[in-house]
């Protein structure tokens, strides 16, 4: 292979690489004034539906300095931010959404983290999936263990704990401190094969460029799963979210087939000369 060829194959590779996610879904740098998160934060891209925009639920969360500050509910009800409104949360398991899904094989969550306490326990934000099509009940404390939550994650500023089944222990993984006040990248990639009840889920978690997570979850309900992001019930450090990032990621064969593709077109235009 000549320099020329090389070239031109390491164009093609950066080309492939560069495309992160086949289908954006939703993308919000919560860039606003400083308030009330609903009605402040105009995401940049929204596929869903006007309708289903990030809201806030439990307790009105905020913008601040040009990211969303999750908010704790002071009667230590589950609060923070779901995709539309109580009883109508958008459902990515059905229509057009989960058929993208499935096509591409990953739907990847990314954003950034920071907390002004990375060592206390009682400052992180959470996540809980497959959630049902209301907000959490008086008795809900944290997002991750509502009852009917398939999978839940509670990342805090120097560990990520999941959690299956509404609060079975899974996985509870240490890491060195993040550091006050700043903010991490934080990728969440679940591969789906089905949304079908009994279907298995994978979820791969990096923070701060580090894999942390390897693990998978079962759906327990067919075409349903929304989800929602929750901040801590307790007083703690605070707790902030930039740059969400929703979208799918191609299985890595769809680059290699792409990748072998560039090549041959490049040989073959080689051996016409």
């Amino acid at each position: 292979m000549n320099h020329q060829l090389l070239l031109r194959l390491a164009c093609a590779t950066a080309i492939v690489a560069s495309s992160d996610a086949a289908t954006l879904f939703y993308a919000d740098d919560f860039s606003g004034s400083d308030g009330s998160f609903n009605g402040a934060s105009a995401p940049e891209v929204n596929t869903l539906g006007g309708s289903y925009a990030l809201e806030s639920f439990g307790e009105q969360q905020q913008l601040s300095g040009n990211s969303a500050l999750l908010v704790r509910d002071p009667g230590g009800i589950a609060a923070g931010l779901r995709f539309g409104a109580a009883g109508d949360r958008y459902n990515w398991g059905t229509g057009s959404t989960a058929a993208t899904i499935l096509a591409d094989g990953t739907l990847r969550i990314s954003f950034d983290y920071a907390t002004s306490n990375a060592t206390d326990n009682n400052s992180w934000i959470a996540f809980g999936f497959g959630t049902a099509n209301s907000d959490p009940a008086s008795s809900d404390s944290r997002t991750y263990n509502r009852d009917e939550a398939e999978y839940g994650l509670r990342i805090e500023g120097d560990r990520v704990i999941s959690f299956v089944n509404g609060g079975t222990d899974l996985s509870n993984v240490s890491y060195s401190s993040i550091g006050n006040n700043t903010f991490v990248p934080v990728t969440i990639d679940f591969g789906f094969t089905s949304f079908a009840s009994g279907s298995t889920v994978t979820s791969v978690v990096s923070i701060n460029g580090t894999e942390y997570l390897n693990e998978s979850f079962t759906l327990d309900s067919t075409d349903d799963f929304r989800w929602e992001i929750g901040s801590s019930p307790f007083a703690g450090g605070d707790s902030f979210m930039d740059n969400l990032s929703i979208g799918t990621v191609p299985e890595p064969g769809t680059f290699a087939v792409l990748l072998v593709g560039a090549g041959a077109t490049v040989l073959r235009r080689r051996r016409q000369r």
